[in-house]
């Protein structure tokens, strides 16, 4: 229903991770770096042009509020800046540097291009290489999350100072114009799972780098280092990001219990709205919760991508004390690339009370660039349902639809919201849908609705939890922010 950015980019991660392990199974993980660019096909300079035209065009159509944030002349401005930039042939990666940030101009975080996913596995084969550490952007401090590194003093908890003489924070904003994000801290969170991937889109390979930077104990260096390559980072990588994709429950002691639902999606393989293997985890999870008996449930949704409110909403049942909706004003721009989307979608299904043909129904007869209201429909709580106390634990990466089931629980009254302000928003421009670019076959996804929270709110803000806990640059041990949200449930139990 809500369609995710952060849905898409977890897919994109799964992968690229999927393809370099593979690479390096293969045996290319030679560091040697490639000297020669890949071969590929170039797109002609009319092409590059049309396909732009095509953008522009296609996102003023069928994009919901394409000027919010950036008025009309900013944004033709830019077009002719790119459009005069298109006077020679590109390589179909060299169109996606144009234009993402023209996508990303209009700072909406269900819009943006799809990272180019076959030229980055194209680049590891051939022994590319990226920036060996992973960044936390902190307002205007940038320190080390997590590197790659050996016998070196860029390790996690150091801030950044200087990439080559040049200042971080410099280096920040340039790669912030790939970034789809209504509002910086959005724009930081993902620079914190994504900065050396779009690093290496901006300026290549990394050679060599020159660091300056500055230790925990006020200690400054500088230190000269190599990038490393992206078939020996990712498989690392990839083992500190899989708990985007655990799910779990168990009990923490015999008055809490712990449930962890992993992605809003089918991550089983196959059809990703299937909601048969996550309705089965959910259902036994609380089962299980229930003959256990706990006074208090904490539901983690950090790290969490988000996905499509028809999995959360099974969830939810299990502890909702009434009918609930993740939005009372929704609405959808009629235009006539959403109408032949749905005209499809909907002769696909022969349900009638399937909603993408009740959209496509309440749209049908309306003219294009009109906002149309859609009543969604409530969800009733389970007779059976748990009833204790319930905290929701969530983060700056609870994204997309764990943003907005944090702020529908929270306005519902169902459960407390514990953690880090989430950096997407629960009232968003939403419900994406995609277009290909005729030429390149770029695909660029656009958000064609806008969902409210419940309680109305329509500030540019995150979730805002009730009771707050800073997360640590460096993990501090065994879930240092469990513990705290544990010490902090045990202050307010009854």
């Amino acid at each position: 229903m809500i369609g995710s950015y952060h849905v898409v980019s977890l897919k994109h991660i799964t992968c690229i991770v999927a393809s370099v392990l593979t690479c390096v199974a293969s045996g290319c993980t030679s560091p040697i770096r490639r000297t020669e660019p890949l071969a590929e096909a170039r797109i002609s300079a009319e092409a590059a042009r049309a396909d732009l035209d095509f953008l522009y065009r296609s996102l003023q159509s069928a994009h919901y509020n394409l000027y919010v944030h950036r008025p009309k002349s900013q944004y033709d401005a830019y077009f002719r800046q790119i459009r005069s930039r298109l006077s020679e042939p590109k390589s179909r990666l060299d169109l996606v540097r144009e234009l993402q940030p023209f996508v990303a101009f209009g700072k909406i975080g269900h819009a943006r291009i799809e990272f180019p996913v076959s030229e980055y596995v194209g680049a590891a084969q051939e022994g590319g290489t990226v920036l060996p550490f992973d960044i936390r952007v902190d307002g205007d401090r940038v320190f080390v999350t997590h590197s790659y590194l050996q016998d070196s003093r860029i390790r996690p908890g150091v801030e950044l100072l200087t990439f080559d003489e040049q200042p971080v924070q410099e280096i920040v904003e340039e790669i912030s114009r790939f970034v789809s994000g209504e509002r910086p801290y959005m724009v930081q969170a993902q620079l914190e799972r994504f900065f050396p991937r779009w690093l290496w889109l901006a300026r290549g390979d990394i050679g060599q780098l020159r660091v300056s930077g500055r230790t925990a104990d006020d200690e400054r260096f500088v230190e000269t280092i190599s990038g490393l390559p992206i078939a020996q980072v990712e498989p690392v990588k990839s083992e500190w990001t899989e708990a985007l994709s655990t799910r779990e429950v168990r009990l923490i002691d015999e008055r809490t219990a712990y449930l962890r639902p992993g992605p809003f999606y089918n991550i089983g393989g196959g059809d990703p709205m299937n909601l048969d293997e996550f309705r089965h985890f959910i259902d036994e999870a609380f089962q299980k919760i229930l003959t256990a008996n706990p006074q208090t449930l904490i539901i983690d949704v950090r790290d969490n991508p988000g996905g499509d409110n028809s999995f959360s909403d099974l969830m939810v049942t299990w502890f909702a004390n009434g009918p609930f909706c993740f939005s009372d004003d929704f609405s959808i721009k009629a235009s006539a690339e959403i109408r032949e989307l749905y005209q499809k979608l909907s002769a696909e299904s022969a349900d009638e009370k399937d909603i993408v043909a009740q959209m496509y129904h309440a749209m049908k007869d309306k003219k294009n660039g009109e906002i149309v209201r859609f009543e969604l429909p409530r969800v009733s709580p389970r007779q059976d349902r748990f009833r204790g106390q319930v905290f929701l634990l969530v983060n700056r990466h609870s994204y997309s639809n764990a943003a907005s089931l944090a702020g529908m629980v929270q306005d519902y009254g169902f459960a407390k919201i514990i953690g880090e302000e989430t950096a997407d928003l629960p009232t968003s421009y939403a419900s994406s849908a995609q277009f290909t670019l005729p030429n390149s076959g770029l695909v660029v996804t656009y958000p064609k609705g806008y969902f409210v929270r419940p309680n109305g709110d329509k500030s540019l803000r995150g979730v805002v939890p009730d009771f707050p806990i800073a997360q640590a640059v460096v993990n501090e041990g065994p879930d240092a922010v469990l513990r705290a949200a544990l010490e902090a449930i045990d202050d307010h139990r009854p």
